[in-house]
């Protein structure tokens, strides 16, 4: 039996060459476009309009059709831009705490829908539970991924659920979910680029810096700090945060250990 040799499209675009035996079966094509893709490996192609938690609504060419969320695998669908507007001019005026509510109304009409815009918009969330010191929406966000464990799967998730433990005071559990993102900030060859990964390595690297603090650890949050002031100088929100608690930790007479 003659092995053929076809090609693949790999992560990138690049693509490489595979040997495979004749009869055997052909890899599933992967879809285009927005829909869902159910735990039997279908796809059922249109644009999620909404969940209640228990059913996704799924609009299509023959209309809007309720699929239950157990059978539901993963989601391609974009964001919905009339829902972000309001929101995101909130961020933009720096007004996090009013715009923490105005996106978990967005999250709560799409609730429980695995897709990735959801994690950037309980990333708003944190921040402006952050801001406000907001204990009870930290703990909303956690338990919605506990409801919900596909939402933890998501990327950026880390990031969520490390700011959730820490507003909640639970520090030794934001450590642990932090520390992955850590070490993949500390080992990124691009650092020092203005890129949205950069971004949220520093902000990753600040909120270590604050967990540390939270348990007592000056030292280590100091050199955190330093780290962000050194090798993401060109984030500038970042950067500012980090030299403030340099300087303020400085002033107390903490060094790096």
């Amino acid at each position: 039996m003659v092995a053929v040799l076809c090609a693949v499209t790999l992560s990138g675009g690049r693509t490489a060459a595979i040997a495979q035996q004749p009869g055997a079966q052909q890899p599933a094509p992967q879809p285009a476009g927005e829909g869902v893709t159910l735990v039997d490996g279908r796809f059922q192609a249109g644009q999620v309009v909404g969940s209640d938690g228990k059913t996704v609504q799924l609009k299509g060419t023959i209309g809007v059709i309720g699929l239950p969320m157990a059978q539901i695998a993963s989601v391609r669908s974009n964001p919905p831009a009339p829902l972000f507007a309001p929101p995101m001019e909130a961020v933009r005026a720096g007004e996090l705490a009013k715009a923490m509510p105005l996106f978990w109304q967005v999250y709560e009409k799409f609730r429980g829908v695995p897709v990735d815009w959801v994690a950037t918009v309980f990333g708003f969330v944190m921040d402006g539970a952050m801001s406000a010191g907001d204990k009870g929406m930290a703990d909303r966000v956690k338990a919605e991924v506990e409801t919900f464990p596909k939402l933890g799967e998501l990327p950026g998730m880390e990031m969520v659920l490390a700011q959730s433990d820490f507003v909640a005071g639970r520090f030794p559990d934001a450590e642990a979910k932090i520390k992955p993102v850590i070490g993949k900030a500390l080992g990124d060859r691009t650092l020092g680029q203005l890129t949205p990964q950069a971004a949220q390595y520093a902000k990753a690297l600040n909120l270590s810096g604050r967990i540390l603090e939270g348990q007592g650890r000056e030292g280590e949050a100091y050199e955190r700090y330093l780290q962000v002031t050194l090798l993401f100088s060109g984030d500038a929100a970042a950067a500012k945060f980090a030299k403030e608690r340099v300087a303020a930790l400085q002033a107390k007479g903490v060094k790096a250990p």
